[in-house]
């Protein structure tokens, strides 16, 4: 800019001098071409400095300058001299220029161009009036002052300039931290801009509003026992800005008494110290704080720098708090989705995920994985009286008492309702067994749920895991497997009483596939023709005549073979197949019976009875069918017996009582099974409509025995509480001789058992019948004369009459409408029964 300064005041004052004072031609073109020689020369330094460095371009002006001040020299000397106003104009025009260069550079071309105005007046002869030289040298000294003044202006521009440079680049660089979720990572940046504003001293503080207290999270020159000190939130500058809202600047004296006294202490000289408020959801969260000491203090816009601080570290907490609630929501979602939402455990996803990692790293010296399967036992009795808060209450119970008797390492989950697992790993058959009982022991303790107190029994199931790690093909068949294993051990337990535990083996396993079997090709019985009804006799134990038949069913499939009841009688009460069953056998024995009364006038009294399933007695249609069916075979209704079983009657009392009712007014008789083995509640007997009592078998075995004095008694006690109440006593399972005698002398008037007679087919009721005759049930009737009763050539009891183990006797679903069955043994020596 000086070169074309410079070039442009010379053709002008060179024009000047030859339009005032006409010279030669040649001296005007000589001017031109020294003035286009300087445009070019300037053009060409100008596009220099672009392409390299600053240093070498400051260089080259140095040198253009000196050059410039030796063009135009001459040019002035050509023109008229020292004493030419154009090389006054000059003087003052390079004295300008030189002002904007260093002030080295400044004395130097001065110096320089002094030397080359005396040079010329020299040359000139000094033919310069002392006036006009003093004029002139004082126009050249108060233009160089003016630079020199207007310099330094430019250089505090620059350097204001620069320092706000500085400071928007210090808020600049930590504005870009803000999307870094790390939220210290942003407040160090903002620590790092206060620094380049000349704080020496700053730190970040957060309020605790419970608490009243502040404490620093990030800083400066704060010594160490500060930053973990708990400081009440109205001291210091932090005070201050938290009763202000606003941003506080305290100057000189005031700012000594607003700072950490130990900065105070160190730093007497403190000039300036600033607060400002860090905001979070429109909430005072803490405050920015600096302080320094500058002579100047903190100016205008170093205050404002801070403020836009401030606000990159509110934005930081705002992006804190918003990372921490959405870390927070993914924790909750990733805790939703693997754990139960009433009860916290683990759910069955986790479970799954947990067995997988603990069959892959299984060991042999780390023992076997293990899993219990624990079922709540008669758990929907508490919903249905209780309500299902009541339930809740219960599980989270649950829950927490499997949790006090598990290790650490140990997963409890709930996978259901009520249906618990747990997870171990290291525990051998006894310890698996002690932990069970201790679980039975834990969760049968009483409890107050619902504003009662109660206890709770469960069924738990065991499996073990293989000893070897397995791979990933391998983990998902060996995870289902062993919950399925886990799963029929739970419901063995079950079978087996309840309140137990069982450790699953490979038996069950096939019990299981029998099971399935049974319950895809029972449906069909019927319409299959699988199914038969066999009679047992009732026969009067004084004279030995039939009084009546008990209905039996029997099963016999084309792949499963003869199939027991007690296998598929209690699948039937599961599934809700017993329902059609338990009709169809009802309609067998009714066509029956009604056939034998048609054939011989003696049979007319003979009776019929037909077990009743717990499903059955809750049947709303069961007294509707049961009059169907007395009407279509006309057959009086006080010659059909329904047998029930005292654990059916707990099972909705109420309408079975009322169904019972109803049957006792159509004249239905009412026989109640299995009397003494079950509640025996004699308030049944004066509830319901019950009509004959059946001693179980139970009671019969060893009454040989001279020893068995109690049961004896408990017999006589039965006969001669149905006497006084007018109620039949029917004694099951009679087996031998010796057993039928006693039960005569201690007062039982019926009997069935493998001592008259088994089950038998229909076509062989008639030969009993003629060989034994009938004792007919009509008003007033009695036993015909006694006769020699059937012998099969064996001692034993029919197991549809009594025989049946106690524990599937006591399972309500056994005598379900079809009573139980005949031993297969025992019917292939008894050329009377059927064949099996």
């Amino acid at each position: 800019m000086g070169a074309y300064n410079t070039a442009g005041a010379s053709v002008v004052l060179t024009a000047y001098e030859f339009l005032a004072d006409p010279r030669p031609l040649r001296l005007w073109a000589y001017a031109v071409v020294l003035a286009v020689a300087a445009i070019v020369l300037g053009t060409v330094f100008a596009c220099y400095r672009h392409l390299v460095d600053e240093r070498r371009a400051l260089g080259a002006l140095y040198a253009w300058t000196v050059v410039e001040v030796l063009l135009v020299g001459t040019a002035v000397a050509l023109s008229g001299g020292g004493r030419s106003s154009l090389y006054l104009m000059y003087a003052l025009t390079s004295v300008f220029v030189v002002s904007y260069y260093p002030r080295r550079s400044q004395v130097l071309l001065g110096a320089l161009t002094l030397v080359s105005y005396m040079g010329a007046l020299a040359v000139d002869g000094w033919n310069v009036s002392t006036a006009t030289l003093t004029v002139r040298v004082g126009i050249v000294s108060l233009v160089a002052v003016m630079g020199a003044f207007i310099a330094a202006e430019k250089d505090r521009l620059a350097a204001e300039s620069m320092r706000r440079a500085h400071l928007l680049e210090a808020v600049t660089a930590a504005a870009r931290e803000v999307n870094v979720l790390d939220a210290g990572r942003v407040l160090a940046a903002v620590i790092r801009g206060l620094d380049k504003l000349g704080l020496e001293w700053a730190h970040v503080s957060l309020i605790d509003e419970s608490s009243g207290t502040y404490s620093m999270v990030h800083a400066q020159g704060i010594p160490e026992e500060y930053l973990r000190a708990a400081t009440p939130v109205g001291s210091g500058i932090v005070g201050l800005v938290y009763r202000s809202r606003d941003t506080v600047l305290l100057d000189r004296d005031e700012a000594l008494h607003y700072v950490v006294p130990v900065l105070n202490q160190r730093t007497p000289e403190l000039t300036a110290v600033i607060g400002s408020p860090l905001w979070l959801d429109g909430q005072l969260a803490g405050v920015l704080a600096g302080a320094s000491r500058r002579p100047q203090g903190l100016r205008p816009e170093d205050a404002e720098a801070f403020e836009l601080l401030a606000g990159v570290a509110s934005r930081a907490l705002e992006g804190a708090r918003r990372f921490e609630q959405m870390a927070q929501s993914e924790a909750r979602n990733r805790h939703q989705a693997s754990h139960d939402d009433l009860t916290g455990l683990a759910n069955r996803s986790l479970l799954n995920l947990r067995l997988r990692e603990q069959l892959s790293s299984a060991r042999p010296n780390r023992g076997r994985v293990a899993l219990l399967l624990v079922d709540l036992d008669d758990f929907k009795l508490v919903n249905d009286t209780l309500g299902h808060g009541a339930g809740d209450q219960l599980l989270v119970t649950v829950a927490s008492r499997l949790l006090t008797c598990m290790r650490d390492g140990d997963t409890v989950a709930r996978l259901s309702g009520d249906e618990f697992a747990i997870l171990v790993i290291g525990l051998g058959p006894e310890d698996l067994d002690r932990l069970a009982r201790r679980l039975l022991e834990a969760l049968s303790r009483s409890s107050e749920v619902g504003g009662h107190s109660m206890s709770v029994d469960a069924s738990i199931g065991i499996a073990l895991g293989p000893a070897t790690p397995l791979n990933e093909v391998e983990l998902d068949i060996a995870a289902a497997e062993l919950l399925s294993n886990a799963d029929m051990a739970m419901y063995e337990a079950k079978r087996a009483g309840k309140h137990c535990h069982v450790v699953f083996d490979r038996a069950m396993s096939d019990r299981l596939r029998k099971r399935m079997a049974i319950e895809a090709e029972l449906p069909h019985a019927i319409e299959d023709g699988e199914l038969r009804v066999l009679y047992q006799p009732i026969f009067e134990l004084g004279d030995r005549s039939i009084s009546g038949f008990e209905a039996l069913l029997r099963w016999t499939n084309p792949r499963l073979g003869q199939v027991s009841p007690v296998e598929f009688i209690p699948i039937a009460e599961e599934t809700g197949a017993i329902i059609p069953i338990g009709r169809w056998v009802l309609q067998q024995a009714c066509a029956e019976l009604q056939a034998l009364r048609s054939e011989d006038a003696g049979w007319a009294g003979l009776g019929m009875s037909v077990n009743l399933s717990t499903r059955q007695l809750r049947d709303p249609a069961l007294v509707e069918h049961v009059k169907s069916c007395l009407a279509q075979y006309c057959i009086p209704a006080h010659l059909l017996t329904l047998e029930i079983t005292e654990s059916s009657l707990l099972q909705d009392t109420a309408s079975s009582q009322a169904r019972l009712g109803a049957l006792g007014l159509l004249g239905v008789q009412v026989a109640l099974d299995d009397f003494g083995t079950g509640y025996s509640s004699l308030s049944y007997l004066q509830q319901l409509h019950v009509n004959c009592l059946k001693v179980d078998k139970s009671f019969v075995d060893g009454l040989e025995s001279q020893a068995n004095g109690t049961g004896r008694a408990l017999i006589r006690s039965i006969a001669e509480l149905g006497c006084a109440l007018d109620l039949r006593t029917i004694a099951e399972g009679i087996e031998t001789e010796g057993q039928l005698e006693v039960l005569s002398r201690l007062g039982c008037g019926l009997g069935q058992g493998w001592v008259f007679a088994p089950a038998v087919p229909p076509e062989r009721m008639r030969e009993l019948l003629r060989s034994a005759g009938a004792s007919p049930r009509a008003e007033g009737g009695s036993a015909t004369a006694p006769a020699e009763p059937l012998r099969s050539g064996r001692r034993g009891g029919d197991h549809a009459s009594g025989s049946i183990p106690t524990a599937a006797r006591h399972n309500p679903g056994v005598h379900a409408g079809a009573g139980a069955p005949t031993s297969p043994a025992s019917l292939s020596e008894a050329p009377e029964a059927l064949a099996g």
